[in-house]
């Protein structure tokens, strides 16, 4: 009964997706999906999570998001059809095989992949999410800033969904703006 009800919030989630996935095109690229802790000199007031999905054919980042927790399967699999989903930038498409990191909690969604044509492999090393996730963490030292004049003139601390919010902003703008243009 246990193993139902931890379960039960990923299979709901599920059976609204796996129409939708169906529906997906599937096309021969391979795609990283991870979360790794943001570095304290990106943000050192709160443990926030980054999480992104690149694409192997591309050489992009489909999607990206920040948690203010630690990431759990139903996270994973939220990012993972956002990008299967989003028309950016070449359209929606199911890919043939996902690479995960090695991570017991992920092991759940490894069944449900499948039952929609998608392989996915297990493995300790994810090269180009690696390298992709380096690349927005610098791309965000250097853009991401407390704005001290604005905290003394309202006289306001600065606050998780607030930081949350202004993170998550610079991802999309990285995602939309900063990347090499796929043509």
């Amino acid at each position: 009964m246990a193993a139902w009800k931890d379960h039960w919030p990923l299979a709901r989630r599920w059976a609204f997706l796996k129409p939708r996935l169906l529906r997906l095109a599937q096309e021969s690229h391979g795609m990283d999906v991870d979360f790794c802790p943001l570095p304290d000199n990106v943000c050192d007031e709160h443990g926030l999570w980054l999480g992104l999905v690149v694409d192997h054919g591309l050489d992009l980042v489909l999607m990206t998001s920040i948690l203010d927790e630690p990431p759990i399967v139903q996270d994973l699999l939220e990012i993972l059809s956002t990008a299967m989903e989003c028309p950016h930038p070449t359209g929606r498409f199911r890919p043939e095989v996902v690479f995960l990191r090695d991570n017991p909690e992920w092991e759940q969604l490894l069944p449900y992949l499948g039952h929609v044509g998608i392989e996915t492999v297990v493995t300790e090393d994810l090269f180009d999410w690696d390298a992709k996730a380096e690349e927005l963490i610098e791309w965000l030292k250097d853009r991401w800033s407390t704005p001290s004049e604005v905290v003394i003139q309202t006289d306001e601390e600065p606050t998780i969904a607030k930081t949350l919010l202004e993170l998550r902003i610079l991802g999309d703008e990285f995602l939309f703006f900063e990347q090499p243009k796929y043509e």
